[in-house]
């Protein structure tokens, strides 16, 4: 395995041949979130493995819009068996629907690359024309994204009073999207489509804003209250496949920081993983207070 992030088709074979066979032997039930349930019908398979002397882990599983969070549970069983490297098998849904298309090339390349620099993972497809294939060459430009975040944060801190009491996403993404149309207007950005066709499902963005030049170029954006607390990683990755940078915001509302709280005492290493991603993509998160204070 090269150290520099490159590997070899070779390796990747021999890589995915060792992964499967650890499937085949020892497999065990895995969630999409990093608060892990064994249950039956958990919605992974993975397995452990040494690979070139280093500590491996895969996970396995079918795409459905439901339970797309193969990420989130690679790295999260990465961590907390404490492997270096992870595996992950996407297989394509059990039955066929009107977006049973594979994913397009360009977005699954970006995908890969995002996948292993950013959480050390190596992402394939399971059939296919794409099976096996892997490339992790994309580069990710940082640009100005983090002086935008900035101008961002000043204007949604504090947050109004009556967000501490909002309890659906939809009301908190249109009042984000109309104070960051306003920040980002004057940078050149204007709102555009924010859907997208991910592995074997459409996705759609809280908001996507596009200039002429300048980078990042595409700035997607998602908001957040309770959801995805839990696994923070798969649509942010998603995300940044398609456009240059993604911004998380989450509205940290009373029952919302208990949730964090609750997250981070039981994944400590979810924090950890985080900072590794947003420090090797264009991807930041951000939490904005809504305590309820005037």
């Amino acid at each position: 395995m090269c150290h520099h992030r490159k590997v070899i088709v070779t390796d990747v074979l021999k890589l995915i041949d060792k992964a499967e066979e650890a499937l085949r032997y020892c497999p065990v039930p895995r969630s999409g979130s990093w608060l892990q349930s064994h249950r039956p019908g958990s919605p992974y398979l993975g397995a452990k493995f040494p690979f070139d002397g280093a500590s491996w882990v895969v996970c396995c599983g079918h795409q459905r819009p439901d339970s797309a969070r193969l990420l989130d549970a690679t790295v999260a069983y990465m961590k907390e068996v404490a492997a270096t490297n992870g595996v992950a098998i996407l297989k394509p849904p059990k039955k066929s629907t009107r977006i049973s298309r594979e994913p397009e090339a360009e977005f699954l390349r970006r995908l890969q690359a995002a996948a292993w620099i950013g959480c050390k993972v190596v992402w394939i497809t399971a059939e296919g024309s794409l099976a096996k294939n892997w490339a992790c060459d994309e580069s990710f430009e940082h640009g100005d994204l983090d002086m935008t975040v900035a101008e961002m944060r000043a204007a949604l801190e504090p947050a109004p009073p009556d967000w501490a009491k909002l309890t659906k996403s939809l009301a908190a993404e249109k009042n984000i999207r109309d104070v960051l149309n306003n920040v980002l207007r004057p940078l050149g950005y204007k709102p555009t489509s924010r859907s997208f066709a991910a592995c074997w499902r459409n996705a759609r963005t809280d908001g996507v804003w596009k200039r002429e030049s300048g980078h990042p170029m595409t700035l997607a954006l998602e908001v957040k209250l309770e959801e995805d607390i839990e696994a923070p990683l798969c649509q942010v990755v998603d995300d940044v496949s398609r456009f240059d940078a993604v911004v998380c915001i989450r509205v940290m509302t009373p029952r919302v920081r208990q949730k964090l709280q609750e997250v981070a005492r039981v994944a400590p290493l979810q924090e950890e993983a985080l900072r590794f991603l947003q420090k090797a993509l264009p991807i930041r998160y951000m939490n904005i207070d809504a305590s309820g204070m005037a």
